[in-house]
């Protein structure tokens, strides 16, 4: 059972959702929420009305967690949260408006991939962090196969290898050739 010391202000999550951020922010509301021991409010359903005490219990958490969520969010999405009435509603409209395959949030994505270069004041690791944060979010669109389908598998190396490739090809000259030479070495006989 999550503890009952849950105070509100302890809480917080690092990012604030604004539509684009999906992944990292679900990745985070779920790593403070699981510290705390109160992630299961995101997909449990309450204890039985029988149970009032319990109940009571868990919707006094539930309403805090619903409350971090709403905070976690930038103030122009909080409206759309006002008739859910528990967390597990709330994170289950996020995924359904985030996860699904929309073809305007597909389109968007792979136009700001197609546009990000590498400006030369930019690190690499900056660089490959913003072209992963596009990636990550175009790949959770992608439809899962099942575990131990190797045409699934196979099809997920070509995927992460495309994006390899598009990476190497917006990136600054510089790794453009590096990485490309180092593909080369790869790819000749021994």
């Amino acid at each position: 059972m999550a503890r009952n010391d849950f105070g509100f202000g302890s809480l917080i999550i690092d990012i604030k959702l604004d539509g684009s951020n999906y992944r990292e922010w679900a990745f985070s509301a779920r790593t403070v929420l699981r510290t705390a021991g109160f992630v299961s409010h995101l997909t449990d359903d309450p204890p039985s009305p029988n149970d009032d005490a319990a109940r009571k219990s868990w919707q006094k958490i539930d309403d805090r967690v619903m409350g971090v969520l709403i905070l976690g969010v930038e103030p122009s999405l909080r409206m759309s949260l006002e008739h859910h009435t528990s967390a597990k509603e709330i994170w289950k409209y996020f995924e359904q408006r985030y996860l699904q395959p929309s073809s305007a949030l597909h389109f968007s994505l792979l136009q700001n991939l197609h546009n990000t270069r590498q400006p030369e004041d930019m690190s690499i690791e900056e660089y490959y962090g913003a072209f992963t944060r596009i990636t990550g979010q175009l790949g959770s669109m992608v439809p899962k196969g099942n575990s131990g389908c190797e045409s699934c598998a196979a099809k997920e190396k070509y995927d992460h290898q495309t994006l390899m490739f598009q990476f190497v090809m917006v990136s600054s000259q510089t790794l453009r050739t590096f990485a490309l030479n180092c593909l080369v070495v790869r790819l000749l006989p021994p």
